[in-house]
């Protein structure tokens, strides 16, 4: 089962990237998995996660990197988290990982300055990321619109033509 299968509602260039990483990180002997939350996440979804990652942080559990909502490539469908299930999971195994990144056309967390190791993204902005995901976003709407519009049209015809 390919990576993006579980990524639903990412952009398209996200999907195809995650599934290039996949193919990748198996040459390297990884077997990848997407946590919960690794994909397209809601704004309220963002908040949970930063709340729960401060809770962790104040008591000692572990601070992990995660933006504030509003400011995610994830909201935007443009980024996905993975985890390394099986092959390794040292800093080793993540690093090998990010540095596969750029070959397949993803940024790679493990390189910010709050150092994301499990976090990929699509090497733009994040207004460039959020628009790209309006403009494919409301384009499906706007079709299916236009879609149910040429039905009305057919139905109102068929009523109108019968004798």
């Amino acid at each position: 089962m390919s990576l993006s299968s579980f990524l639903q509602g990412v952009l398209p260039q996200t999907a195809a990237g995650a599934d290039a990483l996949d193919q990748a990180a198996q040459g390297l002997g990884y077997t990848l998995s997407v946590p919960d939350f690794g994909g397209l996440r809601t704004e309220a979804q963002q908040t949970q996660l930063q709340t729960w990652e401060q809770q962790s942080c104040a008591t000692g559990q572990g601070c992990y990197a995660v933006a504030p909502p509003g400011s995610s490539f994830h909201e935007c469908g443009a980024a996905f988290d993975v985890q390394i299930v099986s092959g390794g999971s040292s800093d080793a195994d993540y690093r090998a990982l990010a540095d596969l990144a750029p070959s397949v056309g993803l940024r790679a967390g493990y390189y910010f300055a709050q150092s994301d190791p499990f976090h990929f993204e699509l090497p733009m902005s994040l207004a460039q990321a959020c628009q790209l995901y309006n403009q494919q976003t409301t384009g499906l709407a706007i079709g299916g619109s236009a879609l149910a519009l040429v039905l009305l049209g057919v139905v109102v015809w068929w009523a109108y033509s019968k004798p």
